[in-house]
Order: C-alpha cells, then sequence, then structure tokens
C-alpha cells in the first residue's frame, strides 16, 4: 500500500525530471477533480475498484490521458522501487560488487579542485561512446588529451540494482519528445556515458544503412567495406560475441518456438560482457564489472598515457579565436575555468552536444535538428510456466525478420521495479501481472524512423512527431510479436498500448491489429537519439563535414551519436565507436 513514504519519492522523482513537485499536485488535484465530477466523491473516499475506474475514465478524457499517465509512472515507479515492495517480486539482485576501484583513479580529477590553467592537445567533450574512443585512439597516437565530464566517476561498489537510485545517479534528466506522442527520451551522466548504463548489445551498422549513407552523402567513406577495419578494431577491444544460452532464459525456447512457426530465425545477441553471470540489470550499471563499456575497454588505456578525466563537470561553451577552436569553458560546482587546447571535440551525445554548440554560437540552421529517437515499444505476454532463470541478461535474443521494413525485434526482460514504465495496466491488474512476474516475456520493438524531429535548444524539450510510417512500422512490429507470443503458447498478450492494456484468449493479435492504436495510444521510449548534429556536404542540411568538423570553423569536431546521418534501425554503440575509430585518425592527421 502506498504512503506518504511514496508521495515523498514520488515529488522528489517529479522534481528530478523537470516536472516538479507542484506540477504533480496539481495533476493529482486534476484527477479528483475528474472523481468528485464523475462520482461525487473525493478520489481517496473511493473504494478501490471505484478508484480503478475513475482512472481509466480519466485517461480517455482529451488532456487529461497524459496526466494520468504521468501520475501513474511517477507513483508507480516510486512504489516498486521500494525495498519492502520490491522484495516479494522477481528482481534483479546482484552478487556483492567487486568493490575494484577505477584503473588510475589519480587521474580522475574533480574539475572545481583544478588549481592550475590546463592546456592539452585535444579537449574531448563527453566520455561515452564517441568521446572515450576518439579520446583513447588520439592518446595511442601520442597527443595529450584532458575529457570534460558532466557526470561522475561512479566505481563498481557504488552500482545498485534500484530504478530510483540508478535514475538520479547514472542518467541525466530525460528530454521530453512532445508531439503526437510523448516520448521520454533517456541518456547516462557518468563516466562512460550510456555504454556504462546499457545492455552490451552489439550491433555492427547495417550494410543497407551504410550504403543509403554513401548515397546521400556522395561518397564511399562510409561504405561497409571502408568502416569494417573500425568495426573489427572496435569489437576486438570490447570483446564481443554472442551471449550464451543459459544466460538468455527458458523464455528462449519459447521465441523461437513462437517465431518459427511465423518462418523467422532467433538470433542471439551479441553483446560486450564476456563475464556476465547474469545477475543484474544492466540499465541500473554492471556491479560484477562484467561489461567492457568504453570506461573499462578504452579509458585506462589513455588514462595510462597520461590523460586526465575532469569529472563533475559541464561544458558551457566552445572557445572560438577567428574561426578557430581554442578550448572550452568548463563549469563545476560554481567554479568556471577554461581547458585550452590545440582542437576540440565534442562528443557529449546527441541531446547535449548540440546545446553546446548553441551556446558557442556555431553549428548553422540545421543544429538540433533532424533527430531521429528510434522510438521503442514493448509487448509483454503471459505463459503457464516460468520463462525467468535464475540468471539472464536483459537482452539476449533478437530477431530480423522484419529487418527490411526497418524493425527489429529484441529481448527486453524488464525488472520488475520498472513495470509501470513498461506496462499499460493500472491497479489491480498491474499487481496480478506482478505477481506472476516470473511468467512474462517481454519483447521489445525497435524501428528505424526519419529525422523529423529538433530539440528546442536552450531546453529539455524535444519537437518530436510519429509520422504515419513509423506508427506503422511500431504497430506491425507490436503484431508480430504478439503472434509469436502466441503461437508459443501464451495466455494473454499485454501490448505497451494505453487503450489495450490487456488482451486475454485466442486472437489477441489480430485484435491488435484490428484496433491500430493511434499514436498516442502507444508507450514509448528511446534510449537511441541520433541526428542533432549530422554529417553532410549542405550546410544547411548538417552542421559537419565528413572528417567531422564543424562547417565554418577549425579544429572542432562533433564525434557522438549526433553525427550520424540517420537512424540506424539497431542499438547504435559499435556503429558510433566505428565512427569514432575513424574520426580519430582524421583529427590525428589536422593536428
Amino acid at each position: 500500500m502506498a504512503d506518504e513514504r511514496t508521495l515523498g519519492d514520488a515529488r522528489a522523482l517529479a522534481h528530478d525530471v523537470g516536472l516538479g513537485p507542484v506540477a504533480l499536485d496539481r495533476a493529482c488535484r486534476g484527477i479528483d477533480l475528474v472523481s468528485r465530477a464523475s462520482r461525487g466523491r473525493a478520489f481517496a473516499d473511493l473504494g478501490f475498484a471505484a478508484q480503478q475506474r475513475v482512472l481509466a475514465s480519466a485517461t480517455r478524457l482529451p488532456g487529461v490521458g497524459a496526466t494520468v499517465d504521468a501520475c501513474h509512472l511517477l507513483f508507480g515507479l516510486a512504489h516498486f522501487d521500494r525495498d519492502d515492495v520490491r522484495r516479494p517480486l522477481p528482481h534483479a539482485e546482484p552478487p556483492p560488487s567487486r568493490g575494484e576501484p577505477n584503473a588510475h583513479a589519480e587521474r580522475f580529477v574533480v574539475g572545481a579542485e583544478v588549481d592550475a590553467p590546463i592546456e592539452c592537445d585535444v579537449a574531448v567533450v563527453g566520455t561515452g561512446a564517441g568521446g572515450a574512443v576518439v579520446g583513447a585512439e588520439l592518446s595511442a597516437r601520442g597527443h595529450a588529451v584532458v575529457f570534460i565530464e558532466e557526470g561522475a566517476a561512479r566505481p563498481r561498489h557504488e552500482l545498485s540494482a534500484t530504478a530510483l537510485d540508478a535514475h538520479r545517479r547514472l542518467y541525466r534528466e530525460p528530454t521530453l519528445a512532445i508531439g503526437n506522442a510523448l516520448v521520454p527520451i533517456l541518456a547516462g551522466r557518468l563516466v562512460g556515458g550510456s555504454t556504462a548504463v546499457n545492455t552490451g548489445t552489439c550491433f555492427r551498422p547495417p550494410e543497407a544503412v551504410l550504403e543509403r549513407w554513401c548515397e546521400a552523402l556522395r561518397s564511399d567513406d562510409l561504405a561497409p567495406e571502408r568502416l569494417a577495419p573500425q568495426v573489427a578494431r572496435v569489437e576486438a577491444r570490447l570483446g564481443v560475441a554472442p551471449v550464451a544460452e543459459s544466460l538468455v532464459g527458458p523464455v528462449l525456447a519459447h521465441v523461437r518456438r513462437g517465431l518459427g512457426a511465423l518462418g523467422h530465425d532467433v538470433e542471439l545477441v551479441r553483446r560486450n560482457a564476456e563475464g556476465c553471470e547474469g545477475r543484474g540489470f544492466c540499465d541500473f550499471g554492471c556491479p560484477r564489472g562484467a561489461r567492457r563499456s568504453v570506461d573499462a575497454a578504452y579509458l585506462p588505456h589513455a588514462l595510462a598515457r597520461g590523460s586526465l578525466v575532469l569529472t563533475d563537470a559541464s561544458a558551457r561553451r566552445v572557445l572560438i579565436e577567428g574561426r578557430r577552436a581554442v578550448g572550452v569553458r568548463v563549469a563545476s560546482r560554481g567554479r568556471v575555468f577554461d581547458v585550452r587546447a590545440r582542437a576540440v571535440v565534442l562528443a557529449a551525445g546527441a541531446l547535449s552536444t548540440p546545446h553546446v554548440l548553441h551556446r558557442s554560437g556555431v553549428g548553422g540552421d540545421a543544429l538540433g535538428r533532424h533527430l531521429c529517437v528510434q522510438p521503442s515499444a514493448i509487448v509483454g505476454a503471459m505463459f503457464d510456466a516460468p520463462v525467468r532463470g535464475p540468471g539472464q541478461v536483459p537482452q539476449g535474443w533478437c530477431s530480423r525478420g522484419l529487418a527490411s521494413d526497418g524493425v527489429l525485434l529484441v529481448g527486453a526482460q524488464a525488472d520488475a521495479s520498472v513495470a509501470p514504465l513498461v506496462l499499460a495496466l493500472r491497479g489491480q491488474p498491474l499487481a496480478e501481472v506482478l505477481e506472476r512476474f516470473e511468467h512474462v516475456a517481454f519483447a521489445g520493438v525497435l524501428v528505424e524512423d526519419r529525422g523529423v524531429g529538433r530539440l528546442v535548444l536552450g531546453s529539455r524539450v524535444a519537437r518530436y512527431s510519429l509520422t504515419d510510417e513509423t506508427r506503422a512500422r511500431l504497430t506491425r512490429g507490436m503484431v508480430h510479436a504478439a503472434r509469436a507470443f502466441e503461437a508459443a503458447g501464451a495466455s494473454a498478450i499485454l501490448p505497451g498500448a494505453r487503450t489495450l492494456p490487456r488482451l486475454d484468449g485466442r486472437g489477441a493479435a489480430d485484435r491488435l491489429e484490428a484496433a491500430a492504436p493511434k499514436a498516442h495510444d502507444l508507450l514509448l521510449t528511446s534510449f537511441h537519439p541520433l541526428g542533432t548534429c549530422r554529417m553532410g556536404r549542405d550546410r544547411r542540411t548538417s552542421v559537419i563535414d565528413l572528417d567531422h568538423r564543424v562547417h565554418g570553423t577549425d579544429a572542432l569536431y562533433v564525434v557522438d551519436g549526433s553525427a550520424l546521418p540517420s537512424a540506424l534501425g539497431v542499438n547504435p554503440q559499435i556503429t558510433i565507436m566505428a565512427l569514432a575509430t575513424r574520426a580519430a585518425a582524421r583529427v590525428d592527421a589536422a593536428l
């Protein structure tokens, strides 16, 4: 039962995501007004069943449904993250961490504690898939590199298995993509960036996408055969290999049977986690240190060569003299100072790099535009037998049966504490599913979208609407997943759609297809924002050239997901890291 502690945690969470406790209180009062108008009584005075009916009716009201969803998510996350609530539920419970300190810990310095001017060859803003790789590669070529990281260095023993703690300490405030659907975009905020809080999934860049890039760029620089050496170099450094079947769990047999009945194959996901034991929920960090995120695979090599990582340090703007970048102005815990450099590499991610360029007065008209979010939906299924094993990874299988249509199915076994994020159920129906959570299988539907969104520069908001094509792709993927689960013997389908939270009995997939959920009905999330500083030849439609250099400037480069010319349709970390490897050679040549 929720209580004042849950309310307090929900208010704190509302503040963290930028909603604010006052806004949350107003949203709760709005639900109360719906109750008084429809039932003649305050919401708190109703019985449980009546409360559920009020919430269901409020969800369908124009302009109110989003408020109900926001309250549900905030209170759900706060409630199910509590130890006393989580304990009886199936959830990730990692063993004690190895407690190993960060390698070369003396090379991590809180920005505010720097007491001398800093000069270097290359200042790299960000330590994620782009920044850590390009910086380490440049360090190996003999350049003095200083990394500027907004987040903290989190030793393994500081990582936990709770959603709220992970959100507050390991993620940046979500950017909200607002349009005909509400899509929260999540990104890591710590040394290692999102590579330190992702599932470890390592897809190679799809050849068809690279070929489209070559056509659009009028160059074969990014052709599959030209990028292959960089991809191989990255995979070798990360130790990429297919996940062990034992770590996928009993769900693997179900999806093989179901997708096989539809004529589609199932692949074991390739991951950068050779020593994984499947004992935690990857999105909360890896306390065992099994996942070879870039803070483990790349940064130690750079630090061993004398590189420095400034933590809790935010890049405010690039210092530009004439048309040449000469450093970065940094803010840390109230102190402001400059890092002078011969070249600057921005690798803060597709959500942050455009803001730094905007504050620096460079980037052109395309800055922040062409946002791709690669929206992801979830389909769950109830089975009579448990589908979870004693140790398993969240994302262990995938199917490319709809890849030609820009749709990828991937395993997405969620932790019970984040169930309110991935299920459209409320109240007692949600509790009933959680009581049998070991019997629930999940498939994620990831689609390749077009760059139709844009960041609102200076805010944490993006303008983004699903096109008819993207919505249709999501629907096809969800229906396909539902058919596969039905063929595997599922007794109920749990689509991530507000108007269809649960479909029991035979023909559930047909009913989902016939309903054709609208964009605003879908529960969507994004983990892969791309394209906001995209590469191109035309300064009117792109921000950087084919060497990653910002148009109209010298010695200023962008090397992260924002540089990608378009969406990939798969998890992008290997592509970003391969491009960063390539970019390092271009920066080195310029220096």
